[in-house]
């Protein structure tokens, strides 16, 4: 997809991961928390 360096292709890649993993963890904790103040 990106024009890069055979070598940061795998840093870039595990970076982006990193972030989307993190990005849904928040998510996923804001709703939790919605739900027990709900409940």
């Amino acid at each position: 997809v990106f024009d890069f360096d055979p070598l940061w292709q795998p840093l870039f890649q595990g970076v982006i991961l990193l972030i989307a993993v993190s990005l849904g963890a928040f998510a996923l904790f804001r709703v939790r928390n919605r739900l027990e103040w709900f409940l």
